[in-house]
Formats: structure tokens, sequence, C-alpha cells
């Protein structure tokens, strides 16, 4: 055991402190599969990130083309903490991040696809806003917005943080904007709302983070909810689901947001009813 002594006032230990607080590390969570072109973009943009101390973890996903090679080389070539991991079998992204998330060392969290480019910005932006309010005495539990943040090749391109948020119980979820992915969580709130959803093989890259916060939305109180869940709370669920969601992923989302319905402390909240 090797024991320090850190010479110098209260005042200079308190701020020291509370910078390692207010540094937490991010672990990026990156599944891929093919995707040689695409990722390397996404591993520029993590290079350049203001917010440093993150820690990157891949899944290789069977991938056949040189995209495993793009990645041997970042972990080797570069300081930022990486490690790289294989599926035995694929069965996709979902079990790609359970997987990945046991070999976390992160306080949060975020999953991305290898065709997003993060600014420079971005998890810094996310972090920013989490020591305000949990000197105040709230649980941030996960973070995203309206702001465009993130520049990706497919048509969900934004996400980012709602600055002036009110909080209603202990956990906060800072959103209103259409769709929640990426998402920056916080590692033990997954956990203990059952840990990353594995249940829809094959059924797109973004509902693993919507039912994530839908199981946190189950378990918790809030004001504000995002324009994605507040569709399925309305009488027409059926019809969006219908239209929306392939047959398999209707019976997941059915579920979940039966759950939501009837906790008495989720319906009971007028002010997230007048949001709706």
């Amino acid at each position: 055991m090797l024991i320090t002594k850190y010479k110098g006032s209260k005042l200079e230990i308190k701020k020291l402190m509370k910078k390692i607080k207010n540094n937490p590390l991010v672990s990026l969570i990156i599944p891929y599969q093919n995707q040689q072109q695409m990722i390397t973009s996404l591993l520029q943009s993590i290079l350049t990130q203001n917010q440093t101390n993150v820690e990157c973890i891949f899944i290789n996903d069977h991938s056949t083309d040189g995209t495993s090679k793009v990645v041997e080389s970042f972990c080797k070539h570069h300081s930022i903490s990486s490690r790289h991991l294989s599926l035995v079998h694929t069965t996709g992204k979902g079990q790609a991040i359970k997987y990945a998330l046991d070999y976390s060392n992160g306080v949060y969290m975020m999953a991305l696809s290898p065709f997003v480019i993060l600014q420079p910005h971005a998890i810094e932006q996310f972090i920013s806003i989490i020591p305000e309010k949990e000197e105040k005495g709230q649980n941030v539990v996960a973070v995203y917005a309206d702001q465009r943040l993130f520049q990706t090749y497919s048509k969900y391109q934004y996400i980012g943080e709602k600055q002036n948020t009110t909080i209603k119980e202990i956990k906060d979820i800072f959103c209103e904007s259409f769709w929640p992915s990426p998402v920056l969580f916080n590692i033990e709130a997954i956990k203990e709302t059952g840990g990353w959803p594995v249940d829809f093989l094959g059924e797109g890259k973004y509902f693993s983070e919507l039912v994530v916060l839908a199981n946190l939305y189950s378990v918790g109180r809030f004001i504000h909810i995002p324009q994605v869940l507040s569709f399925y709370l309305q009488a027409n669920i059926e019809d969006r689901m219908r239209k929306d969601y392939s047959p398999v992923l209707q019976v997941l989302m059915r579920k979940v947001f039966s759950q939501i319905q009837t906790s008495q402390e989720f319906v009971k909240d007028e002010k997230i009813s007048s949001k709706i």
C-alpha cells in the first residue's frame, strides 16, 4: 500500500476534490461490424474531445473487413485507455453493450455507433451540467436534449442538454427532444433498472437507448419527458406502434410503456401530463 500526503491548504484540497468529481470517467462503448470507413471519423473525433477523461470499449461483432485493424491501431498508438473485445456469437448491439458494461470503469457511459462524429465540446458539455444539479442533491441518471452536439451520416442528428429543467424528485433527466440517442447514462442507474436491454435482436441501432430511458421513467418521477416517450402515453399508442415499430419491438415497447402508465407516482404528476 502506498500512502502519500498532499501538502496544501484545505481550500486547495477542496478544489482538487471538486475537480476530480467534476471530471468523471466516461466509458464510450462502440460496437462495430464492417464499418471501417465510418469508424475512422468517429475515432478522430474522440481524439479531439475537450473532455479527456474517457475510456473506449470496442466490441467486434464478427466484423469481416478492416475495421478491427483500424481499432487495434487506435488502441496501440493513442494514450486513451482502450479495450478491444469480441463477441463469441452474433447477438446484436444490445448484447454487445451489455457485455461491454461488465468491463467498464466509468461513472457514465455513452453507446456510440461508428457513423457518429462527436463535436469537440460534446462530452464536455454533457458533463458540465451535472455537478450543479448533484450539488443540490439531484441524481442525474441521463443527459440529452435538443442541441446539435453530434453530426452523423443518418437522419438522427441531434442531442444535447436542456439547461432549465425542473427537478421534482431525486432522479433527473434533461430531455425534451425527439429522439433519445446517443445518451449519456449513469452506469449505476442502468444496473439498478435491470441492465442494458437485449430482448429485441436486429431491431435497429437506437431502440435500446429508448428502452433504457423508459425503464428509468418507470421507477422515478420526472416533470419533463421526451416527445418520443410522450407519444406512447397518448390514446393513439397502438396506431403509432403499428406505424413505427416492427411486430417484435411492438411487444417489448407495449410492455415497457404499460409499466410506466401503471406507475401511480408517474401518472398522478399533473405537470407531466401538461407536457404531453
